[in-house]
């Protein structure tokens, strides 16, 4: 069978299945899954056909649409976007009839329910569909935590394992297969350089030439992984300088710093924690144990990698086939630096040669997500399941971006799609009861295909309609609170009725938007349509009536100027894989997982309510009334982050999480904080809940109150370890819900940065002493009284 058209002539490719409706047919899915049968046809003869004859004379593809996805005859230089027609051929079990099937990489869809999160989040996906010769590189697909997952999300350690809406980093591994290939590919000497010492004395000063790691600043040092055995404190270290060392390694071989993954070397970075004072003046420091394994302080050029093409070889002695030792290591620094033996060198944007050779990159790249198998947190979302061809010979057809490709559908028979669905369940499901509460919720909470603004939103999709649709069916046999949850923060909902990206007064005027006031609509439709009309009832559903018999309002313009700035500072997520986003007008920036909110657009001020008082007052306590540490007592709640410190309910300098060297609450084994948030398994190990409250005050004795967490008066974000050996988990403070007053007594101001001849050099405000509300002036261990200027002891960064 041959397609031609006016361009060009296109075969297809066609495989031999196994026999249809066999069990070796049912496992085709997995046997050729989308990377394995992608593999094949790139490798592909130059006539396009894959393991069998050509079909051109036979009337096996009689019928068959053309989908006008054009195969050039040489594969491998297929424009992007193109994706082959691949057949397969198989023959009936039963009937013995020859029956072609087409493959369709697009709707292999992963299982990502919020009870079975993938394991990875989609990351090995990702991973495998880089650098197609046909298609395009699919999304992570781990969803952000929010209110319908955040109870069944998981830790994975998995090294594909891949966080909300990042891509894979594409390097180069520094080991000896890759140092011999590409210097046997490009004619360069490339090695790692080894002998140096430490005690290296400079000939001019008498001195070492590097100055001590513990001095005050910023100062960098090299460690080395030893092999296992004896790890003792060789320079006679402090405990204190041990810790910042130990903890510091930790954070960097963990993938927790600026400087990306190394397994056997790192670079620490000691900037803000001090040494003891005896350690001031130490050049050497000798073996610290960190991350299960005893690390060795090297010099700072130990096993790095040059390009020593240019160095004449008598100035090196050569070790094995990438490794050198030189007699002075001043004289390579003249030459080209690539890394550190091990280094996973990203390469976008990598200008050192060789690395930048198109070649050499395409012969040696590799593709990193979790290289340190640090914990990741993978959340799924509701329905969103895994596809099954085999359930039937009827599919829906996908959209694609006009620009990169053609449609097999005209964009009402795409419309109709979601029509189909619905009728298909509300004909045919087992559950007509639930069915039939949510046909008559979605009379009464509706949304169209046009925003009150005239935009269209979504005409042709049908995942967003059915997802929104899918609120009532979870709903109908529960509470209408949780509904009117779940599409208050729905996308559809939020354009159809125009408060997603809706900000504040102060947010607006701040930002050189003039004084404009929050959108008001969402706020009157959710009280007139949603919930409780445009009059009050009485009990028995009559309207309350004055005395001249008019009926009384529910609510006033008033209400609705209150309740609008309550409906401030949301915003769409952004996008991720699994998710049909093709043609919406925001499509490559946005997903329809439930909006979150951003505190920046938020209206802060207090909001009255329809009974004359303020949103919050008559259900939560007053926030000067929580009891003293409050976050060791009964209501407590701790939601996992994973393996990355940084909050997500509260608001951390975005460069503290590549910053190793911060300070964090470290909880002990012994802590009964620990206790609650490892909660071990009966084989005795971690099991790291995704939401964890406590339900009774914790008792701490003697012992316990040794740790950090019972010296502070509030928590952000704590740290703790299964084991030695294992990467930190972190866990988020959530305070409960309180009330704070907008006025107070005895307001004292606060001051972001210093003051100087009186003046504050940055903003200030006024704070209630009776809340955790400022920032502690920090000082560290080992610093003299004048450098202290007034500063206390933090047992954590941002302690308040």
């Amino acid at each position: 069978m041959e397609w031609k058209d006016e361009r060009t002539s296109y075969f297809p490719i066609v495989v031999d299945l196994p026999p249809f409706k066999s069990p070796d047919f049912l496992s085709i899915e997995n046997a050729t899954s989308y990377h394995h049968l992608f593999a094949q046809w790139i490798h592909a003869d130059e006539n396009g056909l894959l393991n069998t004859t050509s079909l051109e004379e036979t009337d096996q593809c009689v019928g068959h649409p053309n989908f006008r996805q054009p195969i050039p005859l040489n594969l491998r230089d297929a424009p992007p976007g193109t994706i082959p027609t691949v057949f397969g051929r198989s023959v009936n079990k039963d009937t013995g009839v020859v029956q072609v099937f087409a493959y369709d990489p697009h709707l292999a869809l992963r299982e990502n329910t919020v009870e079975s999160p993938l394991e990875d989040g989609g990351g090995d996906l990702v991973m495998e569909t880089d650098d197609l010769v046909a298609g395009t590189q699919v999304l992570c697909q781990n969803v952000q935590r929010n209110f319908l997952n955040e109870k069944s999300c998981k830790l994975s350690y998995s090294e594909t394992a891949c966080t909300p809406n990042t891509m894979p980093k594409r390097v180069i591994i520094l080991n000896e297969e890759n140092l011999a290939s590409i210097s046997k590919m490009t004619g360069r000497k490339l090695f790692a350089v080894t002998g140096l010492s430490l005690s290296d004395i400079d000939d001019e000063t008498g001195m070492p030439h590097f100055s001590t790691p513990c001095r005050h600043g910023k100062r960098t040092s090299r460690w080395i992984r030893s092999q296992d055995g004896a790890c003792g404190n060789t320079s006679g270290l402090g405990h204190g300088t041990l810790r910042i060392f130990r903890d510091i390694i930790d954070a960097v071989s963990n993938d927790g710093s600026d400087q990306y993954y190394n397994p056997i070397i790192v670079d620490v970075t000691r900037n803000i924690l001090a040494c003891d004072h005896q350690d001031m003046d130490k050049y050497i420091l000798g073996n610290v144990r960190a991350s299960g394994s005893c690390w060795t302080h090297v010099h700072p050029y130990e096993r790095s990698v040059f390009d020593l093409t240019n160095l004449n070889p008598s100035e090196y002695n050569m070790i094995s086939e990438n490794l050198v030792s030189v007699s002075s290591w001043q004289h390579i620094l003249l030459h080209p630096l690539l890394g550190k033996f091990g280094d996973h060198v990203i390469l976008d944007g990598n200008e050192t040669a060789p690395l930048d050779d198109e070649i050499v990159q395409k012969e040696h790249k590799s593709m990193d997500y979790n290289p340190s198998k640090k914990a990741v947190l993978v959340c799924g979302s509701p329905g969103e399941v895994a596809s099954n061809p085999l359930l039937g010979d009827q599919g829906f057809d996908v959209v694609v971006p006009e620009p990169s490709g053609y449609r097999t559908a005209s964009i009402w028979q795409l419309a109709s799609q979601r029509h189909t669905v619905w009728t298909h369940f509300a004909l045919h499901g087992k559950d007509q009861l639930r069915q039939r509460v949510a046909w008559a919720l979605s009379q009464i909470i509706a949304v169209g295909i046009v925003t009150v603004g005239g935009s269209r939103v979504s005409l042709e999709m049908t995942e967003p309609f059915l997802e929104f649709y899918d609120q009532f069916v979870r709903n109908a046999f529960g509470s209408y609170r949780s509904l009117m949850l779940e599409f208050s923060f729905n996308v559809l909902m939020a354009e159809w009725l125009s408060f997603v990206d809706n900000k504040s007064l102060q947010w607006n005027i701040m930002n050189g938007n003039g004084p404009n006031f929050p959108d008001e609509n969402f706020a009157r439709e959710i009280m007139q349509l949603f919930s409780i009309g445009l009059y009050q009832l009485n009990p028995d559903g009559s309207q309350v009536l004055t005395d001249n018999g008019h009926p009384v309002e529910a609510y006033t313009m008033d209400d609705i100027l209150s309740y609008s700035r309550a409906w401030t500072g949301f915003v769409r997520r952004p996008i991720r894989g699994g998710v049909v986003t093709a043609n919406r007008e925001w499509h490559e920036t946005t997903s329809l997982d439930p909006m979150q909110i951003d505190t920046a657009g938020r209206d802060v001020f207090p909001k009255t309510d329809l009974l004359g008082d303020y949103i919050g007052s008559r259900v939560a306590p007053l926030c000067v009334d929580l009891p003293n540490k409050h976050f060791l007592r009964l209501g407590a709640t701790y939601k996992l982050l994973g393996g990355n410190g940084s909050p997500t309910l509260q608001h951390d300098p975005i460069d503290w999480s590549s910053k190793p060297d911060l300070k964090r609450i470290e909880l002990n084994p012994y802590s009964p904080l620990y206790s609650k948030l490892c909660n071990r398994s009966a084989l005795g190990e971690c099991t790291f809940p995704s939401t964890v409250e406590l339900h009774e005050n914790l008792v701490y004795d003697e012992v316990a109150q040794l740790g950090e967490e019972y010296a502070v008066d509030t928590l952000r974000t704590v740290m703790l370890k299964s084991s030695e050996s294992s990467s930190p988990v972190f866990y988020e403070y959530v305070r409960q819900p309180c009330v704070e007053l907008a006025f107070f007594e005895n307001g004292k101001k606060v001051i972001k940065g210093h003051i100087r001849r009186n003046y504050v050099q940055q903003p200030s405000m006024c704070g209630n002493p009776l809340l955790e509300v400022a920032t502690a002036m920090c000082s560290q261990a080992g610093w003299n009284e004048r450098e202290k200027q007034g500063r206390i002891h933090c047992h954590y960064h941002g302690e308040r």
